[in-house]
């Protein structure tokens, strides 16, 4: 978090035959049969400009062996040569995944089978040895660098890194991974399904490692989107280590259950936020994007995150107003509610939607409220006029927003049941249709979150008091689009100790900050 002072990417799938395996012997081709595949198209559109071979590494857990096959097929569809292998162990390719599975104990012996075997639209699996298990040893990652060399394949596809069938990679063995030093692009992939999971070997390959060699508190027992975040830059630093020219993509895995892309955001703004230099990362490494799908979904790609923000989306920032004084509730963003507070809840719903940049403007207890928000990918600004009314800190957020915002969307710390589905819909009406403010109504009643568009940023700075931006609503009543919606958390604030009541009632009776949504959010 930075504390300061103020005064989709389109996925078609194909359909292509391929054959079924019947394997004859050690170091002999795959004949094949046939069988339906779905494939991708759209994903890693980059890695077709790479130069020829492209070699690509895949590292990390949760998902990455599926997701090397899915951008095998790809590629293969292209009308490229494709070469699969490992540079650990890995399981005997089935029968859709690959068209011939050679074995080579030696590398000339495998330069020979690449060179008789790869052909335009066909993905040849290479590996030194069978194990026992259905798994095979893979090659030394000197192998690839001189296949590469060689020029046979337009890509060569590498699994570098093990990780037991976990979720989530926590930290690497002195030889770990084994990422080839021709290595063009690293894909560094985790699984989502092991966001609040115990930090545990359970669910963290190499965990133990993790827990030694990191400062976990009390409340990181659990992995939280932070510690996902943390981990990831981990793996991507030792993977430029091996191959310093390599271009590095981050590949959140398994985004599948509704409340999954809200999550996968929170890591995605972690892994964009920052500074590379005090992480001692490649500066590259947060202007490569980060992609939220699920490789064995139909559709596997959910969003592209660049630098922060959804890839594609007209750029939203999200201004969330903290710094009043609170006199008939004293205290109120700090009050628990569930295991977070009040303002922890409506930040994070924030942190969870498509909007662009997060910023919180703080006033009153501003120091309780910069440990509250502790490591959350937020610019924190404090507003030393916040006694003087809303309006100053309508004016510190629209002074801290980045150039090229198309519209910023104000929120309140007070409102914890706007959910990241909510706002998705006011940012997607708002984009559409071209308004210049758009707000929630809620059974006849207008709530909040309001949206104004860059056009009225500069008459907004104008307001004055806690007039805030209604009376550019009245003046503006044909650019305005009210959006229907079925969650009382767009008019539920708690500004009163009978509204935290109503608040905590909410929650005890089984509801969410999320499924306050409704479906979709509407």
């Amino acid at each position: 978090m930075w504390m300061a002072r103020t005064q989709g990417t389109e996925n078609l799938c194909n359909l292509i035959t391929l054959p079924r395996p019947r394997i004859i012997g050690v170091g002999r081709k795959v004949r094949w049969g046939r069988r339906v595949v779905t494939m991708l198209t759209g994903f890693l559109d980059a890695v077709l400009d790479l130069p020829s071979p492209a070699v690509i590494g895949f590292v990390g857990a949760g998902g990455k062996t599926t997701l090397l096959y899915r951008l095998a097929g790809e590629v293969a569809h292209q009308g490229k040569g494709v070469l699969i292998t490992t540079t650990t162990k890995m399981r005997l390719p089935a029968s859709w995944q690959a068209d011939q599975v050679a074995f080579a104990s030696a590398l000339e012996a495998a330069r020979e089978q690449v060179r008789a075997a790869v052909a335009p639209g066909k993905r040849i699996f290479l590996a030194r040895a069978p194990l026992p298990g259905g798994k095979v040893d893979g090659i030394p990652p000197a192998w690839v660098d001189v296949l590469a060399a060689d020029g046979l394949a337009d890509a060569i596809l590498v699994e570098a890194d093990g990780a037991a069938g976990r979720p989530l990679k926590g930290a690497y063995a002195a030889h770990e991974p084994c990422v080839p030093g021709s290595s063009g692009l690293v894909v560094c992939v985790a699984g989502i399904n092991v966001l609040d999971k115990p930090l545990t070997a359970e669910w963290v390959h190499r965990a133990e490692i993790l827990l030694a060699e990191g400062d976990y508190s009390s409340r990181e027992a659990v992995i939280t989107a932070g510690v996902m975040a943390r981990t990831l830059h981990g793996i991507a630093a030792r993977a430029a280590q091996q191959a310093p020219g390599a271009r590095l993509v981050f590949w959140l895995n398994k985004v599948e259950a509704p409340g999954d892309l809200a999550t996968a955001r929170v890591v995605a703004r972690q892994l964009s936020f920052g500074s590379a230099s005090n992480l001692q990362l490649p500066i590259s490494v947060f202007l490569e994007p980060v992609v939220l799908g699920a490789a064995a979904a139909r559709d596997p790609v959910r969003e592209v995150w660049r630098d922060g923000c959804r890839a594609g989306a007209p750029p939203v920032a999200g201004v969330i107003l903290a710094a009043g004084l609170s006199t008939r509730l004293p205290g109120k963003l700090f009050l628990p509610l569930g295991e977070k507070t009040v303002i922890e809840h409506a930040v994070d719903n924030a942190l969870g939607s498509c909007l662009g940049e997060i910023i919180v403007v703080g006033g009153y207890r501003v120091e309780e409220l910069r440990r509250a928000l502790a490591d959350r990918p937020l610019r924190l600004l404090e507003n030393l006029e916040y006694a003087s009314g809303q309006a100053t800190s309508l004016r510190a957020g629209l002074a801290a927003v980045s150039p090229g915002t198309a519209a910023v969307m104000f929120l309140l710390g007070d409102q914890p049941f706007v959910s990241p589905a909510i706002i998705d819909r006011l940012v997607t009406v708002h984009c559409a249709t071209g308004a210049w403010i758009t707000y929630p109504v809620y059974a006849g009643r207008r709530g909040n979150p309001v949206i104004f568009a860059r056009e009225l940023l500069g008459e907004l700075w104008q307001a004055g008091g806690d007039q805030g931006g209604r009376w550019l609503v009245e003046k503006y009543q044909e650019q305005v689009r009210v959006v229907e919606v079925n969650s009382p958390g767009v008019i539920l604030d708690v500004d009163t100790p009978e509204d935290y009541r109503r608040a905590q009632a909410i929650l005890q009776d089984g509801s969410s900050w999320y499924n306050l949504g409704g479906k979709q959010g509407e």
